[in-house]
């Protein structure tokens, strides 16, 4: 099912990556990083009638918590 998740949002143009993490030992919590050509781009897809219907299919228990981030850069460590 999570893949599916995925594999709807590479079809979607400016789509730029995803990487897919689990906790460890045993977590059942799981994060999805995507990295879109800008935040109209994952709400246009997010909001997608046949994406809707995608995470519509996750358990009942499923608590989905969507986060927006921008990099940062810290001067002698990352850039932005």
């Amino acid at each position: 099912m999570w893949g599916g998740v995925i594999r709807q949002f590479k079809a979607v143009p400016r789509f730029i990556s995803s990487q897919f993490l689990r906790g460890t030992t045993g977590s059942c919590t799981f994060i999805n990083l995507a990295v879109w050509e800008s935040i109209a781009d994952y709400w246009g897809a997010f909001m997608n009638p046949d994406f809707q219907k995608c995470i519509g299919q996750y358990p009942d228990i499923t608590v989905a918590m969507p986060h927006l981030f921008r990099k940062v850069a810290i001067a002698n460590v990352c850039i932005a």
